[in-house]
C-alpha cells in the first residue's frame, strides 16, 4: 500500500506532509484505488486543517476538497461529494476570482452532482 511509504517517511504534521499525502491519493486515484485515495486526502486533509488557521482561505485545503469530492463522486456518493466540492468552489472563487480555471473546474463538478441527483 503506497500510504505505509508516507507514514514511514515523517511523523511530523508539516505542508510537506500534507502534501505527500494528497500526492499519493493522486497516485491511488489514478490507479482506481478510490477508497484507499480517499483516506489519503483525509491524511492530507486533517493535517491542513491543523496547521493552516480556520479564518485563513487555503488554496492547498481546497485542492485536497475538491479531490476528495472527484473520489466520492467515483464511488457513487454524490451527496457527500457536495459536500467537499462547495467548500472547496466557495475558496477558489473568492481567492482567484469566478474566471479563474480552477473555480470553473469546481463549479463543473457541482453542477456534475446536481446532474446525477436529476
Amino acid at each position: 500500500r503506497l500510504v505505509s511509504f508516507a507514514k514511514i517517511g515523517s511523523k511530523e504534521e508539516t505542508a510537506d506532509t500534507a502534501e505527500t499525502y494528497h500526492n499519493i491519493g493522486n497516485c491511488e486515484a489514478k490507479l482506481g484505488l478510490f477508497e484507499d485515495c480517499l483516506h489519503s486526502y483525509c491524511e492530507a486533509l486533517k493535517i491542513k486543517k491543523k496547521i493552516y488557521p480556520s479564518d485563513m482561505l487555503s488554496l492547498s485545503t481546497a485542492k485536497t476538497e475538491h479531490c476528495m469530492g472527484l473520489a466520492l463522486l467515483q464511488l457513487g456518493s454524490v451527496i457527500e461529494a457536495l459536500g467537499f466540492f462547495m467548500p472547496a468552489m466557495e475558496v477558489r472563487q473568492q481567492v482567484l476570482g469566478s474566471e479563474h480555471l480552477d473555480y470553473a473546474f469546481s463549479l463543473h463538478n457541482v453542477g456534475r452532482v446536481y446532474f446525477h441527483q436529476g
